[in-house]
Formats: C-alpha cells, sequence, structure tokens
C-alpha cells in the first residue's frame, strides 16, 4: 500500500463537515431542554478539565504530523515492507518511538491528576455522591482514550492515510452524537455525555489498532540505515512547542472554570454552552485548513513554497467565509428569531454582547492559528515568547472581570490581546526570508 495513495480527502472532509454542522447544533438544543442547569454546568466543566489533556499533549503531536508528512514523501509500506530514502524512514522511526514514549509517561500523569481535580471540584459544591463521581469517572477515562486517538491520528494522517482516518472520525462523530441524544431524551441527564463520548472514543481507538498497528509497528522499529540517527532540531523544536501549547491551553480554556470559581456552576454552564457553539463554528472553519496541514508540509519540505502558499491561501479564504456566515447566521437567529426552543437555548446563554465578543475572538483566532501554521511548516516556532505573554494576560483579565461582578466582559481582555497580536502573526507570515 502507497502511504501517499490519498483518494477521497476532501469528500470525506465535507461529510464530517456536513454532520458536525447538524450534530453540533442538535446536542445544543438538547442540552438546556433535557439538562438541568447545574448539570448542565457541569457538562462543561467535565470537557473544560479534561482538555487539561493538552497540557500533556504538549504540542507534539502536531508536531508527528508535520515532521512525519514532511518524511513521508519518499516512503511506501506495501506487503508488510518499508521502503524509500534511509533518512526518511529513520526520521519516521525516531519521531514515533520518541513521543509515543513521552505522551504515555505524561497521558497517565495528567490523567491522575485531572481525576483529582474533578474530584475536588465536585467536593467543593457539595455533589460528592456516586451519581456525579462515576459520570466524571466515565468521562474522564473517555477523555483519555481520546488523547491516544488524537496522537495515533495525528501520526497517521502524517503518513497520508488522511481519507481511511476521516472516514473512521466520520462513524465515531455519528455514534457519540446518536448515544448522547438518545440517552439525553430517556432522561440520563450527565451520563448521556460521559457514555457518548466514551463509546465513541472507544470505537475509535479499536479501529486505530486493528487497521494501523501493523504498519505503525513496522515504522517504529524500521531504523534502516543504523545511521545512529538523532533529531536536534526536532527535539529542540519540540522543547519550544511544549511553552507554546501549555499557554494556548490556559488561553482557550481557563473560562469556564473562572467562571464555576469566581461565580458559580449556573454562570459556567452559560459560559460553556456559548463557547461551545461558537467553538464548533470555528473548528468546522479551521478544518478547512487543517486538513491541508500534510500536503503543505511535503510541499515545503520539497522547496515548492509558491505552491504550498496557493493552498494555504485558498484553504484560508474558504474556512474565513465559511466562519463569517456561520457567524451572522447565528446572531440573526439569536437576536431575531423567537421560538421556544431558541428561547429555552438562549436563556442558557451569555447576552448577545457577550456572544458577539466571543465570535470576534475566535474569527481573529482563526487568522492567528492559520498563519501560525503555514509558519511551523518551515520547522520554527517563533510564537513562544507571545504565547506566555497571553496565558498569563488573558485568564487573569477573566478573573478580574468575573470578580469584580463584570462577567459580561469576561472576553474583552482577550479580543483586546489582538491589537498585538494579529499583526505580529502576520508579519511572521510576511517575511522574506520565509522560504
Amino acid at each position: 500500500m502507497n502511504i501517499k495513495k490519498n483518494k477521497n480527502v476532501l469528500q470525506y472532509t465535507l461529510l464530517n463537515n456536513g454532520w458536525r454542522i447538524v450534530s453540533g447544533p442538535l446536542i445544543l438544543i438538547f442540552i438546556p431542554v433535557y439538562l438541568t442547569t447545574i448539570d448542565q454546568g457541569y457538562w462543561y466543566l467535565f470537557f473544560s478539565l479534561t482538555t487539561i489533556f493538552t497540557l500533556a499533549d504538549m504540542g507534539v503531536s502536531q508536531l508527528v504530523m508535520q515532521y512525519t508528512a514532511q518524511a513521508a514523501r519518499t516512503v511506501k509500506y506495501e506487503n508488510g515492507a518499508i521502503t524509500g530514502e534511509d533518512y526518511d524512514k529513520d526520521t519516521i522511526s525516531h519521531i514515533f518511538t520518541k513521543t509515543e514514549r513521552h505522551l504515555r509517561i505524561y497521558g497517565n500523569l495528567v490523567f491522575v491528576i485531572i481525576f483529582i481535580i474533578g474530584i475536588a471540584f465536585l467536593v467543593k459544591n457539595k455533589n460528592s455522591d456516586v451519581y456525579y463521581i462515576a459520570a466524571w469517572t466515565i468521562y474522564a477515562t473517555a477523555a483519555y482514550i481520546n488523547f491516544k486517538n488524537y496522537y495515533f491520528s495525528n501520526f497517521v494522517e502524517g503518513l497520508h492515510f488522511i481519507t481511511l482516518s476521516q472516514r473512521m472520525k466520520f462513524v465515531s462523530s455519528v455514534a457519540s452524537t446518536a448515544i448522547t441524544a438518545s440517552l439525553l431524551a430517556c432522561g440520563f441527564g450527565i451520563y448521556a455525555l460521559s457514555v457518548g463520548i466514551f463509546t465513541s472514543s472507544l470505537i475509535l481507538f479499536l479501529y486505530y489498532q486493528i487497521n494501523f498497528i501493523k504498519p505503525i509497528r513496522a515504522f517504529a522499529a524500521s531504523h534502516a540505515s543504523k545511521l545512529n540517527f538523532e533529531l536536534t532540531a526536532f527535539d529542540t523544536l519540540a522543547k519550544r512547542y511544549i511553552v507554546s501549547f501549555i499557554s494556548g491551553y490556559l488561553i482557550f480554556n481557563a473560562f469556564v472554570p473562572v467562571s464555576n470559581l469566581v461565580v458559580s456552576p449556573d454562570f459556567s454552564g452559560k459560559v460553556g454552552l456559548s463557547s461551545a457553539l461558537v467553538i464548533a463554528i470555528f473548528s468546522l472553519a479551521n478544518s478547512f485548513i487543517q486538513v491541508k496541514i500534510p500536503s503543505i508540509n511535503s510541499h515545503i519540505a520539497s522547496n515548492q513554497v509558491d505552491v504550498a502558499r496557493t493552498i494555504f491561501t485558498k484553504s484560508l479564504a474558504i474556512g474565513v467565509l465559511f466562519y463569517l456566515a456561520s457567524a451572522v447566521t447565528f446572531v440573526i437567529i439569536f437576536a431575531l428569531v423567537k421560538h421556544p426552543a431558541i428561547d429555552k437555548l438562549e436563556s442558557r446563554m451569555l447576552p448577545l454582547n457577550a456572544l458577539i465578543s466571543l465570535l470576534a475572538c475566535y474569527g481573529l483566532q482563526l487568522f492567528i492559528n492559520s498563519y501560525a501554521t503555514f509558519v511551523r511548516a518551515f520547522n520554527i516556532e517563533p510564537f513562544m515568547t507571545g504565547s506566555v505573554m497571553l496565558a498569563i494576560w488573558v485568564p487573569t483579565s477573566s478573573f478580574i472581570a468575573t470578580y469584580s461582578n463584570h462577567s459580561e466582559y469576561i472576553f474583552t481582555g482577550w479580543l483586546a490581546s489582538f491589537a498585538i497580536w494579529l499583526p505580529y502573526t502576520v508579519y511572521l507570515y510576511k517575511q522574506k526570508n520565509i522560504r
């Protein structure tokens, strides 16, 4: 099998995006109908806590895709054997063995940490009975499995098995939505979330293990040239990615825990539901760029920068247009449409001015993420210092807003930061020495 054979990538990407457009709003509508305000708060608290797995990943998975895609341009896996340039085979082997060990160690550590933190939140809010503890245990376990899935998917898609990976992600997503919606309608409450994500994560994990374990093991054990291979540049870049991505976690995922800690579980539920809807729009728009990352990395590694820029520019334009159309539609529905289901949803969300601020933040972040992705394809990480500064500023400004009883301005500090952050990112993208 040629690892560069990659049919129907666009079709399955569009299918995934189309399903997420339907399933995301469906679940968001179900939440205020079938959950209490307390359960809604814990729904998004569980989600926010498990994103701490980002700290265990530390950006390494994205780096795996980047380097693997560059090396895989000359490599084939056919009939159980690996062929291609020795340097590229050694690159893939080194990346897999080094990062798999790193992610296994830190994944286990983070699982223990977030489980204890979740229990602490339940005790603080006087909801430490078996009902919530069991739901949290199932959800945390599912998040750990998904942490493994994310690593495997980046490695597999870096090897250009994109179609197969996207297809199974679609199947897993459908299963998650169907189970979650059914259990919500049947009155299972917070367990609808836990059981839904656990089932879908297990499906995806088994798929990767059954279908890709042989090529993955073959790549991990290849070391074809016996050159005592060392990726000094990879190791150095990984350290900078670690700092940047830990900072990114604090930027994007502090809002719900801060709201829960300073205000109330009810308000954190509103922040969580509002963020989930906007993030769904952002993720769909961003996927038009993300699906092209292996191709962009391969072209840049082959010194075809102009081709990579063309692919990137078209993908970004599509993503931005999609985001703008979705954001405008969302605001119109929120402000003008009057229907009992919409009214119920609005009552569980932040006021319109806060929602517009949040939409503006993620719209600007779409440009940041996209330009940063292209710049990083040159195997550099110039965003570390800025990420650290934002990781301090954004949670601090959010805490000040909520603590001073101005919760509607929880995103204002983040929005203000783009006045510096966006021009800096565009400047890096346009540098003439990035070739």
